[in-house]
């Protein structure tokens, strides 16, 4: 019982230092709700015949403004507020930037857009989650 129980408090310990009170299966759900927000934004666009990276940045950028919203209201419990918008959508404009800019190289490699859309979103969607967690919301 003894060790069972200080690996369990040890557990919880490290798992409420890295993701706080608010929980990371809610942030997570929610983030899905983002990008699936930007991607069928995409998606519409593209067979409307929108420039691929304005399709891309434009889709991003609203599943940004769905994102902060969801979090502070579902997830972190708190108002939207806006000292942690403006934090929030730093994070997401940046990673909106750097994204176009993967997104851009790798159409320039010869990818499709799909392919683009996809590896610039899973390569900035992890550091926005980090900087977000420890910066946007506290």
């Amino acid at each position: 019982m003894g060790a069972e129980s200080k690996s369990s408090r040890l557990f919880r310990s490290l798992a409420t230092g890295l993701f706080g009170v608010a929980s990371f299966g809610r942030y997570l759900v929610l983030g899905v709700s983002g990008i699936v927000v930007d991607v069928v934004t995409f998606g519409v666009l593209i067979v409307l015949g929108v420039f691929p990276l304005l399709a891309s940045v434009t889709g991003s950028f609203l599943g940004i403004v769905t994102n902060y919203v969801a979090n502070a209201l579902f997830n972190f419990k708190v108002r939207v507020r806006g000292s942690q918008a403006i934090r929030f959508i730093v994070v997401g404009v940046t990673g909106l930037a750097v994204a176009a800019g993967i997104f851009q190289l790798v159409m320039v490699v010869g990818a499709g857009a799909w392919w683009a859309k996809v590896i610039s979103l899973g390569l900035v969607i992890p550091a926005q989650f980090l900087v977000n967690r420890h910066w946007s919301f506290r």
